[in-house]
Order: structure tokens, then sequence, then C-alpha cells
């Protein structure tokens, strides 16, 4: 009887002991999706913030490179607008320069005739040793003219060489060209005015010449000192 009851105690406590079991492995079932449920989104919210943190340093980091590449960008724009500037700057006093040299042939040319026509002149005259001063007044007055001219022309490539080069803009090239032409006019004049005055005896004559002659350097010392002769055609700094 002893035996039987020991027997059936245990076997009451194998019962319990299997339906513990059963109930933790119950409770562990349940407790499992709970658990998930609470802490999944905690997961995923926690691998987003992650993915996030990681997005935004990638992110970041093209980013910087993009505004490093903007700025090497800006700088390679700004290297090459320099380089244009200087190239057409460059360019800018190129033309000027061959216009001027121009302008000095031009007044060249003109005292390259009258030197070759005086020259002419004097071997047809038979008056080809001019030590001997036995010149027609034609001769003579041509030299004279010449050296006049040649003084006149020195001060004026001074003064149109500044004014053209440093002062006066490309665009108004037209008006130095027309001071230019003035000139050689105004020196024609002389020529022929010198020669009438000595003739008629009106020593006034040749004035005209040489106020033609003076007036375009005038104008262009004028315009040097920022009085507006021509208009608008300072370079503005």
């Amino acid at each position: 009887m002893a035996n039987s009851g020991q027997y059936n105690t245990n076997q009451n406590k194998i019962e319990v002991s299997k339906i513990v079991k059963m109930l933790a492995v119950l409770l562990i079932i349940l407790a499992v999706p709970m658990i998930l449920k609470t802490f999944f989104p905690f997961s995923l919210s926690l691998i987003q913030k992650i993915e996030d943190f990681e997005s935004t340093q990638i992110y970041n980091v093209k980013n910087d490179d993009r505004q490093n590449d903007i700025i090497q960008i800006s700088l390679d724009n700004i290297k090459n607008l320099q380089n244009l500037e200087v190239k057409g700057e460059l360019q800018y006093y190129e033309q000027k320069i061959k216009l001027f040299g121009k302008f000095c042939f031009f007044i060249g040319i003109y005292v390259f005739l009258l030197t070759q026509i005086t020259m002419i002149m004097r071997v047809l005259s038979g008056q080809s040793t001019p030590l001997l001063k036995k010149d027609f007044f034609i001769i003579e007055y041509m030299n004279r003219s010449i050296a006049n001219t040649i003084e006149q022309s020195l001060i004026f490539i001074l003064v149109l060489g500044y004014y053209f080069l440093v002062v006066c803009k490309i665009q108004n090239v037209l008006f130095v060209y027309s001071s230019v032409l003035l000139f050689i006019f105004g020196r024609i004049v002389f020529i022929i005015m010198y020669y009438i005055a000595h003739k008629t005896g009106i020593s006034t004559l040749r004035s005209l010449g040489f106020i033609l002659t003076v007036a375009p350097y005038a104008f262009m010392i004028l315009e040097t000192m920022g009085y507006k002769i021509y208009g608008n055609n300072h370079i503005q700094y």
C-alpha cells in the first residue's frame, strides 16, 4: 500500500510537471508574438535610422564632392574669363597699335611725297647742290614746308599716340581717322597758301593751313584733359 501511494504521488508530480512545462511552452508561444510586435517596429525604426544616417553621410560626402566640383568649376571659369579678358585686351590694343601704325604710315607717305617732289624739282632745275644756296623760290619754299611738316608731324604723332592708345575707345576710331585726314589736309592747305601768300603778299593766308593743322591735336589735348570735344570717346576705368 505504501508503495502504491508513493507511486501515485510520483505520478501526480510527473503530471504536474508536464502541465507546468506545457504552460511554460504555451506562455513562450504567446510571448514571442508580443515580443516581436513590441520590438520589431523598434528594430525597424532603428535600422531605418541607421540607414538614414548612412545615407545622410553618403549624401554629405557626395554634396561636399559636388560643392568641391562646383568650386573647382567656378575657379576654372574665373580663370577662363580672366584669360579671355587678357586675350581680349591684347587683341584690343593690338588693333589699336595696327591702326596707329596706319596713321603714322599715312603721315610718313605725305612727308615722303613732299621730299621726293622737292628732289625731282631740284634735279630738273639743275640746282642739285643746295650748299651753293642758289635754289629757286619754289624749291626753297618746299624745303621750308617739309621742315615745318616734319616738326608738326612729330608733335601730332606724339599727341595722337597717347590719345588713341590710352584715352580713346576703339569704337570711336572714326574721330581719329578724321583728325589724321584733317591734319594732312591742313598741311596741304598750308603749302598752297604759303605759295599764294608769297605771290600776293598776304602773309596771313598761310595761317588757315596752320589752324587746320593745329586744330586736330589741340582737340585731342583738350579731350585728354577731360573736355568732351568729340563726345563720349573716353575709356572708362
